[in-house]
């Protein structure tokens, strides 16, 4: 029996390798973390920026042996502070962030040239896999008549019993390949599917419960203490 997936291949190597680099999680995370590092450098920059304080107060003050009416005083104020030295400690963090900031953008377009050249393997693989089981069914075709006219040769005593031999082994070899060429599409086909971001439970339509993180969240959502088990 032929081995049978529900995977869904793209149409195209472009389509591939453009879904890869858009949806592969290892491209994801390098991108977050290319992200998290540009903040992080405007977040060390607060380091040597001016800081204003805005504050203000009310005081309201009565006296029941006086009978004097109430006293209300209002104060408002702000303070601005500029640092002017702190030894170079800032600017040296600014500096340290920038770099990592760079490394993290660099990582991003190695981790994207890497899933798109395991993609497109990926892609050749499955195409080179699809040929060789045409290949191979015809091969066995082919065999299966061979064996049946050795067998009528031998028969008529044109052929020995080893040449029947021969040719089963033959045909016998040809199926082998045919299974491992269903195997090696059928692999192929999950990498692909890994590569391109899609070797999900959901998508791969496992009898299993999906994950929903959309759900997860409403129920944690505004919750000041982490305590609770549903």
């Amino acid at each position: 029996k032929t081995p049978e997936t529900d995977i869904v291949i793209p149409e195209s190597k472009d389509t591939a390798v453009e879904l890869a680099v858009k949806n592969n999680p290892a491209v994801l995370s390098s991108e977050y973390l290319d992200a998290a590092a540009q903040a992080d450098v405007k977040t060390v920059y607060a380091d040597i920026l001016p800081e204003v304080d805005v504050f203000g107060q009310v005081d309201k003050t009565f006296d029941p042996t006086t009978n004097i009416d109430d006293v209300e005083n209002t104060t408002v104020g702000a303070s601005l502070v500029v640092p002017l030295y702190k030894s170079g400690a800032a600017r040296s963090r600014i500096r340290q962030a920038k770099h990592t900031a760079n490394q993290k953008r660099i990582e991003v377009q190695t981790t994207k040239r890497d899933t798109e050249a395991a993609t497109i393997s990926a892609w050749e693989a499955y195409e080179t896999a699809k040929s060789n089981i045409g290949a191979r069914e015809d091969q066995i075709e082919a065999n299966t008549i061979a064996l049946r006219g050795v067998e009528e040769e031998e028969l008529v005593g044109a052929r020995t019993i080893l040449d029947v031999l021969d040719a089963e082994q033959e045909l016998l070899d040809s199926k082998v390949e045919l299974v491992k060429a269903h195997r090696d599409r059928i692999y192929s086909s999950y990498e692909l599917v890994s590569n391109i971001g899609e070797l999900t439970a959901r998508n791969l339509r496992l009898p299993v419960e999906f994950w929903n993180a959309e759900e997860n969240y409403n129920k944690v959502r505004n919750k000041w203490w982490g305590t609770s088990i549903d």
